[in-house]
């Protein structure tokens, strides 16, 4: 699968929009679109400056948006206003073993620092802000990319 259009197809369609036009605004700002299927379906990753930004994934329970928030330490006073889902989620995500100290794997870029609510959290990269597309979720998901993007 190599077509946007495909990739639309296989999302909830109460989220298409809202993916339609989250790709727009990342096109328009300078991040290249790379579709691979995986075993869930396809993965959507979006780079800019050659650093990957977000992908869409497949879960059982829908599609979902990993953002690679590598400033997320810089805007707290955003990550306060997430959902609570949201919150919750990223506060029982697993924590980053490089920076808490516990693993050394050479091949981890390590993970993100950053508080929220007041507490300081070192979550893994990779599912620290794993976000649900939903009605409710999704005006966040788009402002977290603003902020990533600083526009």
């Amino acid at each position: 699968m190599s077509d946007f259009n495909e990739f639309l197809e296989t999302v909830e369609e109460s989220s298409r929009g809202f993916v339609a036009e989250l790709n727009e605004f990342l096109l328009a700002n300078e991040c290249n679109c790379v579709i691979k299927e995986a075993k869930s379906g396809p993965v959507v990753t979006y780079l800019h400056d050659k650093k990957t930004l977000l992908n869409f994934v497949h879960r059982k329970s829908g599609t979902q948006a990993r953002i690679y928030a590598a400033h997320a330490g810089e805007y707290g006073d955003f990550l306060d206003t997430l959902p609570e889902k949201v919150k919750n989620k990223t506060k029982k995500s697993s924590d980053c073993r490089k920076l808490t100290g516990t693993g050394d794997d050479p091949k981890c870029s390590g993970g993100y620092e950053f508080t929220m609510d007041g507490e300081v959290y070192q979550k893994c990269h990779n599912n620290a802000f794993l976000i649900p597309l939903s009605e409710e979720n999704n005006p966040f998901i788009r402002k977290f990319l603003e902020k990533e993007l600083g526009v």
